[in-house]
């Protein structure tokens, strides 16, 4: 009887098992089903992402517009006198420093010790602390003054891509394609210019500026290209 009665309980525990199994099973059949359902959706978000900001939903642009002396930016450029698919070269070169590059840094709130710990980052593959992409992108920005120089607020980000590193001692340049503009109903004395901001290390962009125009494939992006970043500005119109 005794025996009977283990092999019944080993029997029902057997059962009791599979029907677990059996659960789990299920419960994992309904998780990959959720799971394939959200990807789905996923995708189809990115797939209804657009290129750009439209131009109707740009940040408005700065107040009293009418108001601006041009003459104190020392340049008669406005936006009737650029034509798509100009490209500028900002021509000026910048040196990057650690001093300045973490002073900067900290101005951002990013404390990240790859910035700033040069004895952790001895250790790492670049063996040195690695300049943060945000400045890339503040001196982008500062360097298309010249030539640029009446272009008031960024309106929209579109999209952008930081290429390769930089470190202290790479000394960069900048240059800038005119890809689209557009005039904004009841947006009186600006335009909106979409323009792709390049930042390039240790080498011109007026060098390698044929090259640039092939930036969206990673054969034809330059070894040499930092910054790639797609954007909307306000351009005065005059």
């Amino acid at each position: 009887a005794s025996h009977k009665e283990t092999v019944t309980s080993l029997g029902t525990k057997v059962g009791q098992l599979e029907i677990s199994l059996d659960e789990e099973r299920a419960e994992k059949k309904v998780l990959k089903s959720e799971l394939d359902s959200l990807a789905d959706e996923a995708a189809d978000c990115r797939r209804k992402l657009a290129d750009a900001v439209a131009p109707s939903d740009l940040v408005p642009p700065p107040e009293n517009i009418a108001a601006l002396d041009h003459t104190q930016s020392g340049s008669d450029r406005f936006f009737d006198d650029y034509a798509i698919d100009s490209f500028i070269d900002h021509s000026d070169g910048v040196t990057l420093e650690d001093s300045e590059h973490m002073l900067a840094t900290r101005a951002y709130q990013n404390t990240a010790r790859v910035h700033f710990d040069g004895l952790a980052q001895q250790n790492t593959r670049f063996g040195k602390r690695l300049i943060y992409g945000g400045h890339i992108i503040s001196h982008a920005r500062a360097m298309s003054f010249n030539g640029l120089e009446n272009a008031l607020s960024v309106a929209g980000l579109n999209a952008g891509t930081h290429a390769a590193p930089a470190f202290a001692g790479d000394t960069i340049y900048a240059g800038t394609r005119i890809v689209d503009k557009a005039v904004i109903a009841g947006v009186a004395g600006v335009g909106a210019l979409r323009i792709r901001h390049f930042v390039t290390k240790n080498k011109t962009v007026g060098d390698i500026a044929a090259r640039l125009a092939d930036a969206d494939s990673g054969s034809g992006r330059p070894e040499e290209l930092l910054l790639d970043l797609d954007c909307w500005v306000w351009m005065a119109r005059g």
